[in-house]
């Protein structure tokens, strides 16, 4: 079937029922469930659903949406990580500080057991005070702890170790687990400890003989 024509038939049903704790469901269901879909976003989602569209016309179409509804399905869909990753950092966007409905979070929860999401859905769950820690469970430990193990950008793991200090916290319960696979000494810890200058010497730059 046509990528815009498969598009347009998944978005004239509608199912109320959001996901909570459940694992991501197949892309084509998740969309099913939006009310509506403006036109103007029709294309760009006939973009992600095209077999044969190259990752990066993927990665453009989702920088094109401009409405939460299929961002959010496509961040709680089984789409490719990377994909979901761009829906999570598009809706930050977008929202610009404002905070997502608990509908739309309920179905964002299964992020959180992505060690490449994680980190965006909890930014996008803070802005919202919704309480993420409590539908941790082990597959958020694991999820967390290899990210912290494998992040290599600094604000990623800024934003990682922020959640496990936060869940840490929050969730006694799973502080055994957490603790056991902890990376080691924080960056922040390391970058914002303060230097203590041990051996200073000074020198007299006012003195005419001085050749520093």
């Amino acid at each position: 079937m046509n990528p815009k024509k498969r598009v347009i038939e998944l978005t004239k049903s509608h199912n109320p029922n959001p996901a909570s704790n459940r694992p991501p469901v197949a892309l084509s269901a998740l969309l099913a469930q939006t009310a509506r879909v403006e036109a103007r976003e029709l294309e760009p989602l006939a973009r992600v659903f095209d077999d044969d569209a190259t990752r990066a016309v993927k990665i453009a179409a989702v920088s094109r949406l401009a409405d939460t509804l299929p961002l959010v399905a496509l961040a709680a869909s089984d789409a490719p990580a990377y994909l979901r990753k761009d829906a999570l950092l598009r809706l930050d966007e977008l929202l610009d500080g404002k905070p997502l409905s608990r509908v739309d979070l309920e179905r964002l929860v299964p992020c959180l057991r992505d060690k490449d999401l994680i980190a965006y859905a909890v930014v996008l769950m803070d802005i919202a005070d919704f309480d993420w820690c409590a539908r941790c469970d082990s597959g958020t430990v694991d999820a967390l702890c290899l990210a912290l193990h494998e992040c290599q950008g600094l604000h990623e793991t800024v934003l990682l170790e922020d959640t496990f200090a936060h869940l840490m916290h929050a969730r006694p319960d799973l502080g055994r687990s957490l603790r056991a696979c902890s990376p080691g000494e924080l960056h922040l810890k390391a970058m914002y400890m303060p230097v203590v200058a041990n051996n200073v010497v000074y020198i007299d730059l006012t003195r005419e003989d001085n050749v520093a």
